[in-house]
């Protein structure tokens, strides 16, 4: 519940944490819209991925599924035109109505850091229940009803509201069977592909690394290679291919880190730890420069957590020998 939305909204700014104090029947029905999003989100794949038996790479796909269903189908900043969050990605990458720079790198954020990582923090803070489903068949059709009304609910107002870029019924109809293609795939991908663990070697660096590296490539790709005028240093579809291929090769690296026969070890705790660290300094150059008011709250949180984290999984001495 704090991890899902926790990660990708309030750590990174997108939903100011600020309005719990100036606005909080505003800040709690943002928490309720993102909870039925992200946490129903996550749920659903989670329990999916246990009862059909899959690893962390059908999690990482479905995960990109779900990160064309948000910004794609939900929130439409695939086919924004201008202002925030899309920025100047709306001009640099754009064609044909869609924002393709900003819809591959938002995919493979959502990927990472809405889905996979609140699921992998809670099979690390909790390894005894990895394998059981959060979810009975009853359960999961609710968590399914519940985010599909989201879904629907956040179009309804969109329109209503005449707010953003409403995508046309082909471009509805073409992203949702992309994101049904990626569903497809993690769901046929071989369970232990790429899955030759690196915490199987002792240290601690290499996951650190690893993780820490995931935000800084979607930001370099995204962000830093666009002129002021919405200009590229380099062409956006030489952009868009240096970024696939540059997280393909971080998702092969991902699944190789988390896969080590499901037991908790110290490099998974530092791989998470350096995905969320670079999330944590941008905030605080957001609190400083930006004026982005009260997001050290949630930069506060997220170290609590990461201690806590640690706590738990120093508990299990077996697996914190393992790299440590």
């Amino acid at each position: 519940m704090v991890m899902t939305p926790g990660i990708p909204e309030y750590l990174t700014g997108s939903t100011p944490v600020i309005y719990l104090f100036t606005n909080p029947l505003q800040f709690f029905i943002s928490l309720g819209f993102n909870v039925a999003l992200y946490t129903m989100g996550a749920i659903l794949i989670r329990d999916l991925a246990i009862k059909y038996r899959r690893g962390w790479l059908t999690i990482l796909l479905l995960g990109a599924a779900y990160g064309i269903m948000e910004e794609g189908i939900t929130v439409h900043t695939f086919f924004q035109a201008s202002g925030q969050p899309v920025g100047l990605l709306s001009i640099y990458g754009r064609s044909m109505g869609v924002n393709w720079i900003w819809a591959t790198g938002i995919t493979f954020f959502h990927s990472i850091y809405s889905i996979t990582l609140p699921i992998f923090i809670l099979s690390i803070a909790y390894p005894r229940y990895r394998n059981e489903r959060l979810t009975g068949r009853r359960g999961i059709w609710i968590a399914f009803c519940i985010y599909l009304a989201d879904i629907l609910l956040i179009n309804i107002m969109i329109e209503a509201s005449h707010i953003g870029s409403v995508p046309s019924s082909s471009e509805y109809f073409i992203f949702t069977l992309m994101a049904a293609f990626f569903a497809v795939v993690a769901f046929l991908i071989p369970r232990n592909a790429f899955c030759v663990g690196l915490n199987s070697h002792n240290g601690r660096a290499g996951p650190f690394i690893l993780g820490f590296l995931l935000f800084p490539i979607y930001f370099i790709f995204s962000y830093t290679v666009v002129k002021r005028d919405g200009t590229g240093i380099i062409p956006p579809v030489a952009d868009a291919i240096l970024l696939i291929i540059s997280y393909v090769v971080l998702f092969i690296l991902s699944v190789r880190s988390m896969s080590n026969g499901g037991r908790v070890t110290a490099g998974k705790y530092y791989y998470v730890s350096g995905a969320i660290i670079p999330l944590m300094i941008l905030a605080e150059m957001q609190e400083v420069f930006n004026g982005l008011h009260g997001i050290t709250i949630s930069v506060i949180v997220a170290i609590i957590l990461l201690l806590r984290l640690r706590s738990l999984v120093r508990k299990n001495a077996r697996g914190w020998a393992v790299g440590s």
